[in-house]
């Protein structure tokens, strides 16, 4: 910035300055000689103009090439006070006019790469791709040697960067409840969760997809015609990501009941999809995810007190830390507790299954608890059941060899639900309700029955217990609702409490006689 040398800072300064520079102490020093040529110089060492005075007039070669090396001392200063900026204004932001220098920004990583830029070399562009996090907007994506920046497709203005150490794994996920088959790519870090990259695309390209790779430093551009399968594109940007581990899905671990990779779940009022990995469990794929590793695991349980839906906790290792304000602290000396709610019931069989197949590899290597439908338990009960000990897993813990060898064990000989546990069945209790009159042989086919439970050794068949089923519920009988009904009109009014009372007098007299008339006939 420079004006003609006729033009003088401060005078011009004092024609426009605002109320809370008109002070006595302001026209003393406009009256002061002196002080007005130090506050000239002043203002011109600030907006970068070159000094006034005999400095310039006389030539003085070797103090404006001082001035300017302070100029751009002073620069650089001032960068740093402020803090680097990562994301330039946004175009619905900008006020036509004004300066927007200051808009909204994205929240970025501090790291030193990602907010200078760095001189990293860049590896693979991935163009025109929709992005979640850490902005919402479809940018072109480059990773290079430290970071991975988001660009603006038409202008080429960075919008973010973040560093790659940032993050600690990296996963390839299919995106469920999406007209079509789509891809989703998650960068989380245990860390900064806050911080997640997510970004999608379509499994088979709608359009023409351009990527960019640069061999030599010297960029490379192909176009993938419409109909191209996406997942290697993606497959190849990760794999410039050596240093995080790649997680995804596979069909051997689980598979949901509708042939998914995930299950819909809450957490808390939040709704997303619960994946189930052999290295863990994660929440996602909406930010911000969540991801729970086995070996911080001291015990995963389910809890379905009506069979229509359970919940699954999963209880993290009490030296295991949990910034999660929606988490538990059990008091019974476990670590915080996580709880993903309203699974369908269908659903319980696989997410037992994959407990069974896994709880070997949680953090204190002892059995999980699962309160089925035929024993309901609350969250709060649960925990105390737990087993305790002393063994930790480490991440060694969780080798290759070891984790494919899961789906070749016995998971009977493994894993007992509570369900299992109880010695009898829904449907052994049942008959005792329907008849209180069949003496010395109802009691003996109980007998019967619990030792027969007692003895057994694998799970319930679902054909001989009902309320096993998914979605099963106990019935309650029309007497006892009619009861309910009698008992909330009593309440109501003292008029219907005499017709109440008629009532279950005229039923509990039908329900003696018809009483009387069975034992009768069985003589």
């Amino acid at each position: 910035m420079s004006l003609p040398p006729s033009v003088n800072y401060f005078d011009e300064l004092s024609k426009y300055r605002p109320s809370v520079l008109k002070t006595p102490q302001y026209a003393e020093l406009a009256s002061t000689p002196g002080s007005q040529n130090l506050l000239e110089n002043i203002l011109r060492f600030v907006l970068g103009d070159i000094p006034a005075g005999t400095a310039t007039e006389n030539g003085n070669a070797h103090q404006l090439e001082e001035w300017r090396a302070a100029q751009e001392s002073f620069k650089r200063a001032l960068q740093n006070l402020n803090g680097p900026i990562h994301v330039r204004a946004r175009e619905d932001d900008a006020v036509p006019g004004a300066d927007n220098t200051n808009g909204k920004k994205a929240k970025l990583d501090s790291g030193d790469e990602a907010s200078s830029g760095g001189d990293s070399e860049k590896l693979f562009t991935l163009h025109a791709i929709s992005v979640t996090s850490p902005i919402r907007k479809k940018v072109d994506i480059t990773v290079t040697t430290n970071s991975i920046i988001f660009t603006n497709q038409s202008s080429g203005d960075r919008e973010a960067s973040v560093t790659i150490s940032s993050y600690d794994r990296a996963f390839l996920l299919p995106t469920p409840k999406k007209p079509k088959p789509s891809i989703t790519v998650v960068l989380y870090s245990d860390t900064k969760p806050a911080e997640q990259v997510i970004f999608a695309v379509d499994a088979t390209s709608t359009a023409p997809l351009k990527t960019t790779s640069f061999p030599n430093n010297t960029p490379v551009s192909e176009t993938h015609p419409k109909g191209t399968q996406t997942e290697p594109l993606f497959r190849r940007f990760l794999s410039h990501l050596s240093t995080l581990p790649l997680i995804e899905h596979n069909a051997a671990h689980f598979v949901s009941q509708a042939g998914l990779a995930c299950i819909d779940c809450y957490k808390g009022a939040k709704d997303g999809h619960l994946y189930f990995f052999k290295q863990g469990v994660l929440f996602g794929e909406k930010k911000p995810c969540e991801f729970i590793p086995v070996v911080q695991l001291q015990s995963v349980w389910t809890v379905s007190p009506s069979g229509r839906n359970f919940t699954i906790a999963l209880q993290k290792r009490s030296d295991v830390a949990g910034d999660d304000v929606e988490e538990d602290e059990d008091d019974t000396g476990g670590g915080a507790i996580t709880e993903f709610s309203l699974i369908e019931g269908k659903e319980m069989d696989v997410v037992t299954g994959w407990i069974r197949r896994h709880e070997k590899f949680f953090g204190n290597g002892k059995k999980s608890k699962s309160a089925s439908a035929s024993t309901p338990a609350t969250e709060d009960e649960a925990p105390k059941k737990l087993d305790k000990g002393k063994g930790k897993a480490t991440d060694a813990d969780m080798e290759e060899d070891d984790l494919e060898a899961l789906g070749e064990e016995s998971d009977d000989e493994d894993f007992q639900a509570d369900s299992d546990s109880d010695g009898g069945s829904p449907s052994s209790g049942s008959s005792n309700e329907d008849s209180d009159g069949g003496g010395d042989d109802d009691d003996a086919d109980d007998e019967d029955t619990e030792d027969q439970g007692d003895d057994a050794d694998g799970p319930l068949d679902e054909a001989l217990h009902p309320l096993l089923r998914p979605g099963a519920m106990p019935k309650m009988s029309k007497a006892a609702m009619d009861m309910v009904v009698d008992m909330v009109e009593e309440d109501l009014g003292a008029g219907s409490s005499a017709k109440g009372k008629g009532k279950r007098k005229e039923k509990a007299e039908v329900e003696s006689e018809e009483d009387d008339a069975g034992s009768n006939y069985s003589l």
